[in-house]
């Protein structure tokens, strides 16, 4: 999946503006005008739950906690909507993968707990070349 295309500008510009995908920017004057995104995460829903599709925060702003900043800015907007998780699937081992979002309190999820829409999704990344044994489903769970 890391070699697909990325979505174009045009469909992001509409997620954007309908509130589907969160971006963050940097404005600071030492990047100058027009830097644009550093991180951006597009969420969705999946068996009941807010699905993290994809959370991307460029190289040079890895921790300084903007990853982090959004994934709390899903759970927060998990819990107003009222849902009662938030999952995604990951690579198990990469350290700003499986190890973060443990960090931030998800949890493995066993397979009798992985419902239809992200069995698909596995299969899914699975066709697209991706090693199921590197990959992982995560869930937090939300309390009000």
């Amino acid at each position: 999946m890391a070699d697909d295309e990325p979505p174009t500008a045009e469909t992001l510009r509409i997620a954007v503006r309908k509130g589907e995908v969160f971006v963050v920017e940097d404005h600071s004057p030492s990047r100058g005008p027009g830097h644009g995104p550093v991180a951006w995460m597009w969420p969705s829903t999946a068996d009941g739950d807010l699905l993290l599709e994809q959370v991307s925060v460029d190289p040079a702003y890895r921790g300084k906690r903007i990853g982090s900043a959004l994934i709390q800015g899903a759970v927060d907007r998990g819990r107003a909507e009222g849902f009662a998780g938030v999952v995604l699937t990951t690579f198990r081992d990469i350290s700003w993968n499986g190890p973060l979002y443990r960090r931030l309190g998800f949890e493995t999820m066993q397979d009798a707990e992985i419902g239809p829409e992200l069995r698909a999704l596995r299969r899914r990344e699975t066709e697209a070349g991706l090693d199921v044994l590197e990959r992982e489903c995560l869930r937090k769970r939300i309390t009000r």
